[in-house]
């Protein structure tokens, strides 16, 4: 939200076809098209850094584990049981396809915005308090 607040997303442009002609067109972003490209970087990151996340600990378990099923190997079969109890109890038809809008590129102050608080977003809990509070008196 802070980032639409700031309307640096109002320069930006993105190029699609003319629904009259079928020319390629180039429109101004919208505050809705903002958001999207904003919400579609920030996912594309925070799903690269958690398969870098993922790929770091499967390496990591395998080199000190030795003899025992690899990480990957345990982690599909767990993967093959999740889907398995959603498949048998869940009620939902069909696959969600992600935003299928026009402002889908790379480029642009939106998705660069979404990129930099995807990577600057903490993907593990903190068990602890921020440093710098004081203790109850």
């Amino acid at each position: 939200q802070r980032y639409l607040e700031k309307n640096e997303w109002k320069s930006d442009s993105y190029r699609t076809r003319s629904r009259r002609t079928g020319l390629p067109v180039k429109k101004p972003f919208t505050r809705q098209t903002a958001r999207a490209a904003f919400y579609r970087a920030y996912v594309t990151r925070i799903d690269e850094r958690l398969q870098q996340a993922r790929d770091a600990a499967v390496r990591s378990r395998d080199e000190s584990r030795g003899d025992e099923p690899s990480a990957a190997l345990v982690l599909r079969e767990s993967e093959a049981e999740v889907r398995a109890f959603h498949q048998e109890n869940s009620d939902a038809r069909g696959r969600w396809g992600g935003y299928r809008g026009a402002a889908t590129g790379r480029s642009g102050s939106a998705a660069g915005a979404g990129r930099t608080a995807a990577s600057r977003a903490r993907l593990r809990s903190s068990d602890e308090l921020p440093e710098g509070r004081r203790a109850l008196p």
